[in-house]
Parts: C-alpha cells; structure tokens; sequence
C-alpha cells in the first residue's frame, strides 16, 4: 500500500487535472472564493470525497492555539498520518511568511509527533501576482521551488527530520475568455469526429 504522502499526492494530482480540465472546470469556481478558509474547507471536501478506503481525512477543529494542520490524513492500515498545511496566495502571503509557514508552523508544530514524520505544504494560487526578494522579482513556480529547495534542506539535517513536498494548484491563468475557448476546442473537436458507422 502507498504512503499517505504519496495517496495525497495522487489525488491532489486528480484535483488538479479536474480543476483545470474537466467537462464543469471548477478552477473558475475556485478563484471566486471568499478567503483562505473557503479554499481550505473547498480542497478538504475535495480530499474527502476521493479518500477511498486508503485513508481517512480530519479538518482542523480551530482550536485556540492553531496547534493543528488545516488537513490530516489517517491510513487506516497503520499509524501513520499526514499533515497538510494550506496557504492560499489570494491572502497577500510574504515569501518570509511562505517559508515561516514552512519552517515553523508545519515542521515546527505539526510535524513533532513520530507519526507526522511526511507532511504537504500546499500552496493554491487563484490570480496572478509575483514575490519580492531584494530587487528580484520571483513569479509562483520560482516561489514553489524555492519553497522545495528549503524544505530538501530541512530533510536532510537529520535522519528523522520531517519530510516535505511542496505541492501546488494553480489556476491563476483561468478566466471564462480561456474556459469558454477551451469547451469552444472541445466542442470542435467532437464535432470534426466522424460518426461511427
């Protein structure tokens, strides 16, 4: 059986690819919601309704403290669960605060316990923008593997250091132009088929 890890990882994957190019794309759907913790509650229901009989999913029950990731996978098979911490750009994230996200609050505080050794920190991106360093203007797939690199680093000091994966969605060049192009394509296309005989 595959790790939590790599179960989330592969349903994020299918998230992604329905976001993006589904018959009802819902990445448009995705970009009109109200704050970060509409994305969290929108990609936890997505987790929810592809976990399956792998692993089972708990939201963040808010307690006051914040001591708890937005999302934990539990595998039903064994002890090992999965924290995932989610930021959503939309919010005006620094790249300092990004990697304090990182750092601190996902490998720092969800990540002591033996059983969250694997964590994801997923980053959703909903519209363009870009990230200051010095003078150095960074778009969202340099901040990502910026973000990777920092967390490699993290897991190498150590052979029980926590293990991250950087994992992203983005649907900031979604907009109804390029949706509407896009079921305009597919309708074509279905149309140029033949009929089958």
């Amino acid at each position: 059986m595959k790790p939590p890890q790599a179960l989330a990882r592969d349903r994020l994957d299918d998230l992604v690819h329905e976001l993006r190019h589904g018959d009802f794309t819902r990445g448009t759907l995705l970009q009109t919601l109200a704050d970060e913790n509409a994305v969290q509650r929108f990609i936890g229901h997505e987790l929810h309704q592809r976990q399956g009989q792998a692993y089972s999913l708990e939201r963040e029950p808010h307690v006051a403290d914040e001591n708890e990731p937005d999302i934990r996978l539990q595998a039903r098979e064994s002890e090992a669960r999965l924290p995932i911490e989610i930021k959503d750009t939309d919010s005006g994230w620094t790249l300092k605060e990004l990697e304090t996200g990182l750092t601190d609050q996902l490998c720092g505080r969800y990540m002591r316990d033996a059983r969250d050794r694997h964590g994801i920190y997923l980053i959703v991106h909903r519209h363009p923008r870009t990230w200051r360093i010095g003078r150095k203007m960074l778009g969202f797939q340099e901040v990502i593997a910026h973000l990777q690199a920092m967390a490699d680093g993290l897991a190498a000091q150590a052979p029980a250091a926590p293990q991250v994966r950087i994992f992203s969605i983005d649907v900031s060049d979604m907009s109804g132009q390029s949706v509407r192009r896009r079921r305009l394509q597919k309708s074509g296309r279905r149309k140029a088929q033949p009929d089958a005989k």
